[in-house]
């Protein structure tokens, strides 16, 4: 099985298995799919490994792309279920 390109540049950027924070700052990472949903690491390189198995369903829950969480309201994976808290690099400001 052969992956997207976009998901081959992600491998080759931030390397394999992907990572859930950068390095060396240690920023959260999240990963969005073709879907524009929200993964966390453990289920965009769950993703990737059922693909080249040839055992993904739907090659639009591969990751496309990462983002760092630097700011803002806590992030959910978005994957059937696993529900994984992304926190942000900083919590917000609440104003006071």
């Amino acid at each position: 099985m052969s992956l997207p390109k976009a998901t081959q540049k992600l491998l080759a950027n931030y390397g394999d298995p992907l990572p859930s924070h950068t390095f060396p700052n240690g920023y959260p990472l999240y990963y969005v799919d073709k879907l524009a949903c929200i993964l966390c690491a453990d289920c965009a390189n769950n993703a990737i490994k059922e693909e080249l198995a040839g055992e993904l369903w739907d090659e639009c829950d591969l990751p496309i792309m990462c983002e760092s969480h630097l700011e803002g309201p806590d992030m959910e994976c978005e994957n059937g279920g696993c529900g994984y808290k992304i926190e942000a690099a900083y919590e917000e400001d609440d104003g006071t």
